[in-house]
């Protein structure tokens, strides 16, 4: 389909690229997203692929965890806010709202902080 329009096929390989080298959070809390995400759509080929930059530290087990993640062991608190935000964002999005995204800047900043102290 994009090769009808190689124009906006640039578009989204720069944004798809941009996403990728510029963000500030983990490969493995993108995916845990991406796979929450892909649970509430049904969409088999997204939940079966997993992408290389978080393959490694993410165990299969920890995505068989996300079908019930307010039981799972394995994840930390970010981790379950990044869970919490594919809910959000698949099911009922209007509820992402300026509380939510003070919870989100409060669990991202302590973890970028942490990062600068090593």
């Amino acid at each position: 389909m994009l090769a009808h329009a190689p124009e906006i096929a640039m578009g989204l390989r720069g944004f798809g690229g941009a996403m990728t080298t510029k963000t500030t959070l983990p490969e493995s809390l993108i995916e845990l997203l991406r796979l929450r995400v892909a649970f509430h759509n049904q969409c088999r080929s997204c939940m079966a692929i997993r992408y290389r930059a978080a393959n490694a530290d993410i165990s299969e087990a920890e995505v068989c965890s996300l079908e019930q993640p307010q039981e799972a062991k394995s994840l930390d608190d970010r981790e379950r806010l990044a869970v919490e935000l594919g809910d959000r964002f698949a099911c009922d999005h209007l509820s992402i709202d300026e509380v939510f995204f003070e919870q989100l800047k409060t669990v991202s900043y302590t973890h970028l902080r942490a990062h600068e102290t090593r």
